[in-house]
């Protein structure tokens, strides 16, 4: 008596199904990890130094960025974050939060004050040979300043640069679909100047009426150039006068409709941070670092590019 054979014939269309599937599942599961628990990013500069250097990879926890976590877990003092740039698509940054909604921040000689926060931890490490000069410069002198909450009304009163211009970036970061126009006015002496040509200025040189997308709405660099026309019109009143619209309409007030935070480099020195660009909208905060992988710095010239010792350190 024949035995049947009891093989199954190979069904090629269902083995790939079946593995295109299982590779499906896999990829959907890793960028379900990637995206809303864990992901990794990579450190280029030491503006977070000593806590992170140039070559560090750390890891990042994003469930309290998702939306439905984000109104439970709310941002705290002291703590760490990766953002998105709000003006910079595609670019992300990394400090640390020293101010959330309804504070006071200050910096009175290099010592930074919290109206809510009893802490020594942001110290100033600028040297001496800073080329810009302390009397101006937010590094070691910044006026107080409210941190944006929702509810507050914003005056855009352009006798105070810094708080006009940060009103600016608040009411941009709630309005990505809108357009936004900044007409600026040179005054001397009380007699608008037309068609004023700027030379001289290391920041810019051309029309006033000209200034690049990247100047155009940075309060410090309205405050270097005040400083500059000031010093070659020694003899007559200097004023800038501007004028901000929303699609087509000024605006001299505005009502914020979110929440912000302040944000600190741990280095000083070479931080780029709120005291420059501004409070940042909470909705843009994508993650927590908590720990750090690996550390590699591929510089040519450092010797040591491999750092063991970083391994497993836990963010603070």
């Amino acid at each position: 008596m024949k035995e049947k054979n009891l093989s199954t014939p190979f069904d090629s269309r269902t083995f790939y199904f079946n593995s295109l599937k299982r590779i499906l599942i896999i990829v959907i599961a890793g960028l379900f990890i990637k995206f809303c628990i864990i992901d990794i990013r990579r450190i280029d500069g030491n503006q977070m130094s000593p806590t992170t250097i140039k070559g560090d990879r750390f890891a990042v926890s994003r469930i309290s960025s998702l939306p439905l976590v984000r109104n439970l877990i709310k941002p705290k003092r002291l703590q760490p974050v990766l953002f998105k740039m709000p003006f910079e698509p595609g670019k992300e940054g990394y400090l640390r939060i020293a101010g959330i909604r309804a504070d006071t921040v200050s910096i009175d000689s290099g010592i930074f004050f919290n109206s809510r926060l009893e802490s020594d931890y942001f110290q100033n490490s600028r040297t001496s040979t800073e080329i810009i000069p302390s009397d101006y410069s937010p590094l070691d002198f910044f006026a107080p300043f409210r941190v944006p909450a929702s509810g507050d009304t914003l005056y855009l009163q352009t006798d105070n640069l810094r708080d006009f211009f940060f009103a600016i970036s608040v009411i941009r970061q709630e309005n990505p679909q809108s357009s936004f126009s900044l007409n600026t006015k040179l005054l001397l002496d009380d007699s608008v100047t037309n068609d004023y040509f700027i030379n001289g200025f290391s920041l810019y040189e051309g029309l006033l009426d000209s200034i690049p997308e990247h100047n155009r709405f940075d309060w410090f660099f309205w405050t270097r150039l005040k400083e500059y026309l000031s010093m070659i019109h020694y003899n007559q009143n200097v004023n800038l006068k501007f004028t901000f619209c929303i699609d087509g309409e000024e605006v001299s007030r505005y009502v914020v409709k979110g929440s912000y935070v302040f944000l600190l480099a741990d280095n000083w020195k070479n931080g780029l941070d709120s005291r420059f660009f501004g409070p940042l909208k909470t909705t843009f905060v994508i993650g927590k670092p908590f720990m750090i992988l690996w550390s590699y710095n591929g510089d040519p010239e450092n010797s040591d590019k491999f750092k063991i010792n970083r391994i497993g350190r836990i963010i603070k």
